[in-house]
């Protein structure tokens, strides 16, 4: 009795301890770990906030440089100085003022973070910008670089004299109601000129997030302040702060300033006379740590509560299960070890090849469904010899005798099958898929109910299957026999979904179709599309006689109509319809270069065939007038200048990924010069060339920015060079940065 009680007792102080390992150590670690975090933080945090500073010092006064180096500009140039000779902005000629306004134009140009600059004289009251001149009292009015002002701005801003470099707030808000982030910085052009007569000042209009990225504040634990170090007062506050407003720049670097433990960072502008501050609350920035802390006591309050009920109610089950298998096997307890070891390791031997048979199982299971399915399919002579009885002890149990086969083309290395399960699958549809040297195949069963509609079925699985082929363009192709009734019936079935997709390929058909629609088509029974007529429009559209097309179409939709074809026969008439316009207009598209590509619309599985008409007519009048627009702008294309201009045009596709590609570059390659090649280009095209290298490239970027592709990628992509120019490049062409251009266009996905 004693032997068994002192091997109970070593049982369970084992399990004990075992127990005690799982549920206190990790709990312990985990509070090593947070106070270590805590204070390898609280040391580090000064030192990643300067980092911060000199990084914004940095960028910022690459800002101020550029302001300063423009108004070095603006000194050397003569027109200035002619200026002071006038008491009213009406006196000076008008040429001057252009001249001066181009001027402008191009030092803005030549910036990067500059987004315009506006040259001002309160005495004159006169403005000059990179688009207009006019007096100063008129920019509330014109809202010149899409500034918001008062005018009573204006009046702070542009009709005050200065002698030092000053910062205001030029935000705006988009018509998505997002604000984006900007601030005017003035300085005066000369700050030598105190009292000079007619003094003029520069002011540059600076986009925030061309300085510090997209986002509006520089890091979520960090606050970003701009103080002038003559007045001592904040002049600008990227993060908004609500509690720093009042406060001055001596309170806050001095030794007993009340925010002096809560900023850790000040650095002055070498370029102006601003300071920058960058705050960190030291409160927010450990704030998730403090909460881990908090949960981490909680859960080792709930966790030795729980454990010791936990431990002890498993300590009495599992000893109760070795009491009743050590009595079974009546072995001797005097020899726990040479007992319990043994014990011990083989239930674990058997657990392991349980659950390797297991996986064996099932893999073979898979396996020899899947055989079944394709023997089922492939073998039609052969089919009747597979009873559902063997279906079934192979794990296949039909719900009903309805079948369909689904053909789908993917690209390499894309899920199809577990896309189309997904989007198929359901409590009433059972989706079986197997090989074929055809794409990836699958037999779809029905459950076939008293509210069983095979029409409705037709249409579900056909609007089903346009969606996940817009969605996917992995999908090249997707296709699909009729209702099949019978385990028969399913290697025609096969052969019918086979047939269907080498009629789509010859006839260069896009839509999803039945088998029974391909029949309907191909055998024309029903509706009258003579060969006379499909000459007719197509001739028409290949002159670009729209009207003439449009009638064509109108004529021969009239004339089946009046002959009692159903609505089904004329959706496949309108269809043959669509397929001669597709296959001229891609003969245009090989004839002009830049040809506005035609969109076909929906067709086969629509309901309002009226819509379909009217759309399919709408597309073919565009492409009429695209086709003479490109007929007015090549002219004739047999010259030798359009053959150079074609030629860039190539060149310019292939490349446009190398940012080594400019102007220069084309000139060489095609062996002419810069001036003659911008002249013929910009003939042909309306557009100089390096804008329409700098759209192309934003164009191709536009596409990656939907296809979730890394702003960095993209940059190296489409030939940029760099971040900055992408970003003022995007900006210029479409109104919005990149980042922002692809949140609005997902949210109208």
């Amino acid at each position: 009795m004693g032997k068994k009680r002192s091997f109970k007792y070593n049982v369970l102080k084992t399990w004990s301890f075992s127990y005690l390992v799982v549920f206190v150590i990790p709990i312990l670690l985990f509070l090593v770990f947070i106070s270590l975090s805590i204070s390898l933080l609280d040391r580090e945090v000064g030192y990643y906030n300067s980092l911060a500073i000199e990084h914004v010092g940095s960028q910022f006064d690459k800002v101020f440089q550029q302001i300063n180096q423009a108004a070095e500009e603006f000194l050397l140039d003569d027109s200035i100085s002619s200026f002071t000779g006038y008491d009213d902005v009406s006196d000076i000629p008008s040429f001057y003022l252009y001249q001066e306004v181009a001027s402008i134009s191009r030092i803005v140009n030549s910036q990067s973070v500059v987004e315009g600059l506006i040259l001002f004289s309160p005495d004159l009251d006169l403005y000059l910008s990179g688009e207009h001149y006019g007096r100063i009292s008129f920019l509330s009015d014109i809202k010149e670089y899409s500034m918001e002002m008062t005018s009573g701005d204006v009046e702070e801003i542009f009709l005050q004299h200065s002698n030092f470099m000053q910062i205001f707030d030029a935000s705006f808000s988009l018509p998505s109601g997002n604000l984006v982030r900007r601030m005017l910085v003035v300085r005066p052009l000369n700050f030598a000129e105190i009292g000079r007569r007619n003094r003029f000042y520069v002011a540059a209009v600076v986009n925030i997030a061309d300085i510090l990225g997209s986002s509006t504040n520089y890091d979520p634990y960090h606050d970003l302040m701009i103080f002038s170090r003559l007045s001592g007062e904040m002049v600008y506050d990227i993060s908004d702060s609500d509690d720093i407003d009042d406060f001055k720049l001596d309170e806050i670097v001095g030794s007993s300033g009340e925010l002096r433990d809560s900023m850790t960072a000040v650095q002055e502008s070498k370029d102006s006379n601003f300071v920058y501050v960058v705050r960190i609350d030291k409160a927010q920035y450990f704030r998730m740590i403090y909460l881990l802390l908090v949960l981490a006591l909680a859960y080792v309050a709930f966790t030795i509560v729980f454990g010791f009920i936990f431990c002890l109610r498993n300590i009495r089950r599992n000893w109760k299960e070795l009491s009743f298998a050590i009595e079974k096997t009546g072995a001797d307890t005097e020899q726990a070890e040479n007992i319990y070891s043994p014990f011990v390791s083989s239930v674990s031997r058997l657990e392991e090849e349980k659950a390797g048979l297991s996986m064996i199982v099932a893999s073979q299971t898979d396996s020899l469904k899947t055989s079944m399915i394709e023997k089922l399919v492939l073998a039609q002579d052969d089919a009747e010899f597979i009873s559902k009885r063997a279906l079934q002890e192979c794990g296949i149990e039909f719900v009903s005798d309805v079948f369909l086969i689904y053909l789908v083309c993917g690209e390499e290395g894309f899920d199809v099958e577990k896309l189309v399960i997904d989007t198929f699958a359901s409590s009433s549809v059972h989706v079986y898929p197997f090989s074929s040297a055809h794409g990836s195949a699958f037999l779809f069963n029905f459950l076939v109910s008293s509210g069983f509609d095979e029409s409705r079925t037709y249409h579900d699985i056909a609007i089903q299957s346009k969606g996940m082929m817009a969605a996917h363009p992995e999908i090249t192709d997707a296709a699909a026999s009729d209702l099949a009734n019978g385990l028969s019936g399913i290697g025609t079935a096969y052969l019918d979904t086979i047939n269907t997709l080498e009629y789509k390929k010859s006839n260069m058909l896009r839509e999803f179709v039945f088998y029974r629609d391909i029949v309907e088509m191909s055998k024309h029974a029903r509706f009258s599309y003579p060969s006379e007529v499909q000459y007719t429009i197509a001739k028409a559209v290949e002159e670009a006689k729209g009207d003439e097309a449009v009638e064509a179409i109108r004529s021969i939709v009239d004339e089946n109509r009046a002959n009692g074809v159903s609505p089904r026969h004329m959706r496949y008439l309108l269809f043959s319809i669509a397929n001669t316009v597709l296959r001229i207009s891609q003969k245009l598209e090989d004839r002009y270069p830049g040809l506005k590509a035609l969109q076909i619309p929906p067709i086969m599985q629509t309901r309002n065939f009226e819509a379909s008409q009217l759309r399919l007519e709408e597309n073919v009048k565009s492409l009429c007038e695209s086709v003479i627009e490109m007929k007015n702008i090549v002219g004739d294309i047999t010259k030798e200048n359009y053959s150079l201009y074609a030629n860039a045009l190539a060149l310019i596709s292939s490349r446009y990924c190398d940012a080594q590609l400019n102007v220069s570059e084309i000139a060489d390659h095609l062996g002419v010069s810069i001036a003659f090649l911008s002249k013929v280009f910009k003939k042909y095209h309306n557009m100089n060339i390096s804008d329409y290298i700098s759209r192309y490239r934003v164009q191709e970027s536009k596409k990656l920015l939907l296809e979730k592709v890394s702003i960095n990628e993209i940059v190296e992509l489409c030939g940029f060079g760099s971040l900055r120019t992408y970003m003022r490049v995007f900006k210029k062409f479409e109104g919005v940065t990149p980042g922002k251009y692809r949140v609005l266009n997902s949210e109208e996905l």
